[in-house]
């Protein structure tokens, strides 16, 4: 119960709003007033009060690169093509979604957000989509302020999540009919209009000012609580339908935004905002620049990290809209999503003759969850060989949130070569762990990164490590394990 009621307060603070005293007696039908007998009564009540809340400064998150390139698909269609490149966007805890509220905008960036506006303003101007570009009305000259006018209206609502004041959508009129006199031409002046409303803030970024209510405190609109819950559950901005919903005061209730989001997750957008989130989440952007040594990992092909990529994407996929699964079951699943090429690595026969194929993996098996995947025992391996070490920090940081510091600038990270008393990986860095300035960071994320090592850094199961027996145990803050299972089942524990 107690999880339940600090999930509504995080959840009415993301929204913007400030919590009411609520009942949470177990006691079914006691009032607010009421005390359970099994409590004394006060002879004085003491008014409730609320505790002192310090909230920080607003600030405009920009839309990161998949955001934007998955707002102007929605909100034009597929057929218009976004900008290749765009500012990178930067991390912060591990995701770009909350590095987005942190990065600055450089002057390169701003001008490749011109340049792709400029791009894609042409675009719709041609045949195929001037349908589209001109369904509220198409001018029929560059005085025709009234058209003009109503495309700032219709298509600023969209591009700016809000409705325009008459005196924005005039200054874009006016920028539009005047553009359109200098060039001598009607479709130009309407281009550079189009530019000047994707190139502003009120686009770009999540511009939320809010709103006084009648207790004059400062609420989020209607518009950019939308906007919020879209970029969360979809990871692209709401469409024309939400906005005309939000401007018809649908949701001025809590109920009703309880139904949307429920309504949101039914939409087919809300797997590709799962998608992003479980990308952010497990650091597997990078996996479409896998790269691996072929003379030592013979099932290296450069179109793998693309398969790891889909094949644990899937599995979350699976497990959120179909299963309904506890969250933890993404540690110890036994079923995945393979091609022949994973199949491969996994020693199975695969599902199906072409693409991804779903696989239930034998009792015996010892793969379980995503920690078994290639998209993380890859990832976290080197060009040549595996690696606890990096395999251990993922864990710490990425599914435990600890945080690790970087080794001393001095420090020698290298670790012995084989030897005849040091044959496996594990056998090198517990040398390496002898060595006081080294042992600190290792003794705390290596023991885990053992238990992983029967994985080479492919992930391909092995037994032995150039010619030596594999240790997988381990310990994990006190418990011990023995091999992969055990690790992935007290980490879900």
């Amino acid at each position: 119960m107690w999880v339940r009621l600090l999930a509504l307060l995080l959840f009415m603070s993301w929204l913007g709003c400030e919590p009411e005293l609520i009942d949470v007696s177990p006691v079914s039908g006691m009032g607010r007033s009421e005390v359970p007998p099994a409590l004394p009564v006060r002879s004085e009540p003491q008014a409730w009060q609320a505790p002192e809340f310090n909230p920080e400064a607003p600030v405009f998150v920009r839309l990161t690169a998949p955001q934007y390139r998955l707002a102007i698909g929605d909100l034009f269609g597929e057929g218009i093509t976004p900008p290749v490149r765009l500012e990178p966007d930067v991390q912060s805890d591990g995701l770009y979604a909350i590095g987005a509220a942190e990065s600055t905008l450089s002057p390169k960036g701003a001008e490749q957000y011109v340049n792709g506006a400029k791009a894609m303003a042409f675009q719709m101007t041609e045949e195929g989509y001037r349908d589209t570009l001109y369904s509220p009305c198409e001018p029929t000259s560059a005085s025709d302020l009234t058209c003009l006018k109503t495309l700032a209206h219709h298509w600023g609502f969209q591009l700016w999540r809000r409705p325009l004041t008459d005196d924005e959508a005039g200054a874009m009129a006016t920028l539009a009919s005047e553009s359109a006199k200098a060039l001598e031409d009607l479709d130009a002046g309407v281009r550079w209009m189009m530019v000047a409303l994707l190139n502003a803030p009120q686009f770009l970024y999540r511009v939320e000012l809010g709103q006084r209510d009648a207790e004059g405190r400062l609420i989020l609109t209607d518009y950019e609580r939308v906007t919020r819950l879209t970029i969360f559950l979809w990871n692209s901005v709401p469409d024309a339908a939400l906005l005309e919903r939000a401007q018809a005061g649908e949701f001025q209730d809590g109920s009703a935004f309880e139904a949307l989001v429920d309504e949101m997750l039914k939409d087919p957008r809300a797997r590709r905002g799962l998608r992003n989130f479980i990308t952010e989440w497990l650091h597997l952007g990078d996996l479409g620049r896998l790269l691996k040594d072929p003379n030592v990992f013979r099932a290296y092909n450069p179109d793998l990290g693309a398969a790891a990529l889909e094949e644990t994407l899937s599995v979350a996929e699976w497990l959120v809209f179909e299963e309904r699964a506890d969250f933890r079951t993404i540690l110890t699943t036994q079923t995945t999503f393979v091609d022949r090429r994973l199949a491969a690595i996994y020693e199975l026969i695969a599902p199906t003759e072409e693409g991804m194929g779903k696989l239930t993996l034998p009792d015996d098996e010892v793969r379980r969850g995503i920690l078994g995947h290639v998209s993380f025992l890859a990832a976290r391996a080197h060009v040549a060989k595996s690696s606890p070490t990096l395999r251990g920090v993922f864990v710490r940081e990425v599914l435990m949130c600890q945080e690790m510091s970087p080794p001393p600038a001095d420090v020698d990270t290298s670790i012995p070569e084989p030897s005849e008393d040091a044959l496996t990986l594990r056998d090198r860095l517990e040398v390496h762990m002898e060595d006081p300035a080294c042992s600190g960071c290792h003794a705390f994320v290596d023991p885990i990164g053992f238990g992983l090592e029967r994985f080479d850094g492919i992930g391909r199961f092995r037994i032995l490590d150039n010619g030596g027996l594999i240790d997988p145990s381990g310990d994990l803050d006190g418990s011990e394990f023995d091999g992969f299972v055990e690790l992935v089942s007290t980490l879900a524990n």
